[in-house]
């Protein structure tokens, strides 16, 4: 995947998309915000923050006028949805990012990211997104116990909604909002709780990207211990187990393991199961990788493909991971995009 040949094209199709982008971000400009709430499909200031993120990830500078004019837009709304929340701090907290980190953490030579400088105004909003991004829980369960997320506050949840809502706090807690380490561990919780057992036992074959900078041929692979489970995840808690939840599992866990490493809140028996479970995850992940169509039972293969795609590459990315198995999964995903 570093091939120059692979990176012109890869850059070509960035660039093209970046201006499909814009585009779309000016006419959303020009529309009047929707009425209502926006808990479950009125995601206009949600899909204006997506659209802000991947353009900021995309290279544009955030001081270009359009994105200024958006940026501010997304700072006055009120938001209420998790997906749009999630979005919105991320998109806040990609204009703090240093623009060498995630070359770094590939290399070895950061460890964890680096926690961000926000200003006090910007800090002010991503509190504020962030409170109300931990009511948007499933209120059924003893919240102290497990932490899982719906579209808003109510007597649901869904797996989805629960990976985006640990990538809004995560990145609010490298903002400097304070998540406490007892929503983690309940978040933890939740994803044991709800993880399925998907096949024999084995031991997962993962390349992380600082060996495969050492060894191009991915001959070096990282020590992964003995035979664990294979695990996946299911869009609720006892449906079939399809990529695009199992990746949403694996970023799942590797974010709240993170966020409690990182404030010094983890326990040996809690990062233990943390890691068999990941690891079981990553196990079943490279059994069944495709970038083709979302793995699981034949009726979904189709379904939710591109949100699988995302999902995968968010998966791998938060465990550098470069090849699962023999797959060079960046490559493929892209050639297929």
């Amino acid at each position: 995947h570093e091939d120059a040949d692979f990176r012109a094209m890869v850059n070509a199709g960035i660039r093209k998309a970046v201006g499909a982008i814009r585009h779309e971000l000016e006419r959303q400009l020009g529309e009047p915000p929707a009425a209502g709430g926006d808990l479950h499909f009125n995601t206009q200031a949600g899909e204006m923050a997506l659209k802000l993120l991947a353009l900021v990830k995309g290279g544009e500078d955030p001081r270009d006028p359009l994105l200024a004019k958006a940026y501010t837009d997304l700072r006055s709304r009120r938001i209420e949805g998790t997906y749009s929340l999630a979005c919105a701090i991320l998109a806040i907290e990609a204009l703090y990012t240093p623009p060498s980190e995630a070359q770094e953490l590939r290399e070895g030579r950061l460890k964890a990211p680096i926690p961000r400088q926000l200003s006090a105004a910007d800090r002010a909003v991503v509190a504020e997104w962030t409170k109300t991004l931990l009511g948007n829980v499933d209120d059924r369960v003893d919240e102290k116990a497990l932490r899982r997320w719906f579209y808003g506050p109510g007597s649901d949840f869904d797996n989805s909604n629960t990976q985006y809502a640990l990538l809004g706090l995560f990145a609010a807690q490298l903002c400097g909002i304070e998540v406490p380490a007892a929503i983690w561990q309940a978040s933890a919780a939740h994803w044991l709780r709800v993880r399925i057992a998907a096949g024999e036992s084995g031991i997962p074959k993962l390349t992380s990207h600082a060996d495969l900078e050492k060894d191009p041929k991915g001959g070096k692979t990282r020590a992964t211990g003995t035979k664990v489970l294979a695990y996946g995840w299911s869009y609720k808690a006892d449906g079939e187990v399809t990529g695009s939840m199992t990746c949403a599992g694996i970023s799942g866990l590797t974010l709240s393991s993170a966020a409690l490493k990182a404030l010094k809140k983890s326990s040996f028996k809690l990062q233990a199961e943390i890691d068999e479970t990941l690891r079981g995850a990553l196990l079943w992940l490279q059994r069944n990788v495709s970038v083709r169509r979302n793995p699981g039972p034949p009726h979904a293969w189709s379904s939710w493909h591109f949100y699988y795609l995302y999902g995968l590459e968010r998966g791998c990315e938060l465990n550098q991971i470069a090849l699962l198995g023999d797959t060079d999964w960046y490559f493929d995903g892209a050639m297929e995009l």
